[in-house]
């Protein structure tokens, strides 16, 4: 018996893939909120037309404090797993695309004011480029 595949390969223009984790003395909630309306304006702000065709936030949902632990699915992984608070997903016509974006980031003066916002907010970020995105979706 072989099984209909509902699984689709997409060609999502270059992608990067970015983790981020909040800084020490700040709620979840208030990562969350600078992220959405300080920093994605303006970065938006900064770099115009160059900014990614979409930038798509995933949070980590967290419980109460004093700790705010990750909402793990059971046996999925530790607390040390999920030190990230937020993945980011961000997509770019082509490679030239990118790099005009992030030429933003050699501007001294850019630079800084990027690195000032995101101590307000940001403990770290790691990224990684991104090859094919692969859907299986039930709906089709």
């Amino acid at each position: 018996m072989q099984l209909a595949s509902a699984a689709t390969v997409t060609t999502c223009g270059f992608q990067l893939l970015m983790f981020g984790g909040r800084k020490a003395g700040i709620t979840p909630e208030q990562y969350r909120d600078h992220y959405e309306n300080v920093h994605i304006p303006l970065m938006r702000n900064l770099t115009g037309d160059t900014f990614p065709l979409t930038h798509t936030r995933h949070y980590v949902e967290r419980g109460a404090p004093p700790d705010f632990p990750a909402a793990v699915l059971p046996g999925g992984g530790d607390q040390a797993d999920f030190a990230y608070d937020a993945v980011a997903v961000l997509t770019y016509r082509d490679r030239a695309h990118f790099d005009a974006n992030w030429a933003f980031f050699e501007d001294p003066e850019t630079a800084r004011i990027i690195r000032e916002d995101e101590a307000e907010f940001s403990a770290w970020t790691k990224g990684v480029f991104i090859g094919p995105t692969i859907t299986t979706d039930t709906r089709a």
